[in-house]
C-alpha cells in the first residue's frame, strides 16, 4: 500500500483507495464556509476574506503543531529515542512515561481490498493473539467543541461534535482492523493539553450500515 503524505491518497497496485477521512466526510453537515465568514465579519467589523484567512492560518498552525506532536511519538516508538526540541520533547517523555513497558506500533496503515478504503491508525497497543487497543493522539484544545447540525444520519442523528467525529474515525479504523482478523479491545483518544495526556475511551459506533 503506498500512500502519498502530500495528497493524503493510498494506492495499491494501481488502485486508488477511499481514506478513511473522506470516506467519513460525507457523513457530516456541509460547512457553509462562505455565509459563516459573512456573518462573524459583520459582528466583528472585519471583512469575510480577513476572516477566512484568520481559519485558515489557525488551521495550518494546529495541523502543523500536531504533525510534530505525532511525529515525536513515533519517533520514541520506532528507535527508542526522544527528541531534544523543547515542546515535542515534554509531550514525547509524558507518552513515554503513560506508555512504558506497553507494546506499542506507530503510524499503521490499515486497509481492505474488497472494500477499497484505507486509513493511518496513529499508534496500536499489541496485546497479543491478534488482539490490540487503538490510540489516536489528538492536540487541539475545543476536543469537546460542539458543532452545527448533526451527523450519521443513516444510523441516527448524532450531534455534531469533534468527539463524535473521533468516534466514527476511530471506529472505522476498528471495523477494517476486524475485517483483518483482528480483535478490537477498545478505542480511545490521548489528549495532549501542554503537561499531561488525558485518556477519552470512546464507545465505538457501528458502522456496517455507512459501509453499505
Amino acid at each position: 500500500m503506498l500512500f502519498n503524505e502530500e495528497r493524503h491518497t493510498y494506492e495499491r497496485n494501481g488502485i486508488v483507495y477511499t481514506s478513511v477521512s473522506e470516506f467519513i466526510r460525507k457523513f457530516k453537515p456541509k460547512f457553509e464556509k462562505e455565509a459563516i465568514a459573512n456573518a462573524v465579519a459583520k459582528k466583528s467589523g472585519k471583512t469575510p476574506q480577513e476572516i477566512t484567512d484568520k481559519w485558515e492560518l489557525n488551521a495550518q498552525i494546529s495541523t502543523n503543531y500536531g504533525t510534530s506532536v505525532h511525529k515525536g511519538i513515533e519517533y520514541w516508538i520506532r528507535f527508542g529515542e526522544i527528541s531534544k526540541l523543547p515542546h515535542i520533547k515534554l509531550s514525547t517523555e509524558k507518552f513515554a512515561e503513560k506508555f512504558k513497558g506497553k507494546k506499542l506500533e506507530s503510524e499503521i496503515v490499515v486497509f481492505d481490498d474488497e472494500l477499497k478504503l484505507a486509513g493511518t491508525i496513529d499508534q496500536l497497543e499489541l496485546l497479543g493473539n491478534k488482539a490490540v487497543n487503538i490510540i489516536d493522539v489528538k492536540t487541539n484544545y475545543e476536543i469537546d467543541k460542539e458543532k452545527r447540525g448533526y451527523m450519521l444520519s443513516p444510523i441516527q442523528n448524532i450531534p455534531n461534535t469533534k468527539l463524535n467525529s473521533y468516534r466514527l474515525q476511530l471506529s472505522m479504523y476498528k471495523y477494517l482492523m476486524e475485517r483483518n482478523g483482528f480483535t478490537v479491545n477498545s478505542i480511545q483518544l490521548e489528549h495532549w493539553e501542554g503537561n499531561e495526556y488525558t485518556t477519552i475511551p470512546l464507545e465505538p459506533i457501528d458502522v456496517k450500515i455507512l459501509i453499505k
